[in-house]
């Protein structure tokens, strides 16, 4: 909570991400020694499920393991090496399984601009500044994308942009055109607002995210 202090819905949703990135996928494992057991979102030396059995196999094997330890269910006699096939199986169905969904939202969001016949225009935060593009949170909507500077220049939106490596949070320095004769420089960093126009490729259904220039005076 203590890091929520001082910051907008938005930029509450960003920190939110970036703390969870460090954080190792969750994998399930036969405990044994020489495996390290600690659940690091929780702060448990020692965690396993203990849900519903109607959702994850993991869990039946849990459930199965305690009714055959208190005398409420069959002796197992399934092979420790087997518990390891298993989990592995489990783990790489679970990430098969969010790499889908992740693809399936991108996917609807490119069917959904294509059927619309227009860009998507989206206000969004930005996340992430790399050397020659960034990420923006599109927050109303929950997706990320992708901004690349290059684009923006061969789009005729600005007329140049440079990275700022020395200076921390690192930034990029974007000329916005404004109109036929006129410029505007701002420096895009961490939380910056950005309103973002998303297209999709009507061969591919690729999303192309570009920036829309700032409404100054």
């Amino acid at each position: 909570t203590a890091f929520k202090e001082g910051h907008d819905e938005d930029e509450n949703c960003i920190l939110s991400n970036h703390c969870a990135i460090p954080m190792s996928l969750a994998k399930y494992f036969r405990l044994k020694e020489g495996v390290e057991s600690l659940h690091y979102a929780l702060n448990f030396e020692l965690y396993t499920h203990f849900t519903s059995p109607i959702r994850r196999y993991p869990d039946l094997m849990v459930h199965r393991q305690l009714a055959a330890c208190i005398g409420e269910g069959p002796a197992l006699t399934i092979e420790e090496v087997e518990y390891d096939v298993v989990t592995d199986e489990c783990n790489e169905s679970k990430t098969n399984a969010k790499k889908a969904s992740t693809q399936c939202n991108q996917l609807f969001l490119a069917y959904f601009i294509q059927k619309s016949g227009e860009p998507l225009e989206e206000s969004g935060r930005v996340m992430k500044v790399l050397d020659s593009s960034f990420d923006v949170m599109l927050t109303r909507i929950g997706i990320e994308v992708r901004v690349y500077c290059e684009q923006l220049v061969i789009k005729g939106v600005a007329e140049k942009f440079e990275f700022n490596k020395a200076v921390y949070p690192q930034s990029i320095t974007i000329t916005w055109k404004i109109g036929e004769d006129k410029t505007y420089v701002e420096d895009l960093k961490m939380f910056t607002a950005v309103k973002v126009s998303v297209t999709c490729s009507s061969k591919d259904f690729k999303l192309e995210s570009i920036c829309v220039a700032p409404n100054v005076p």
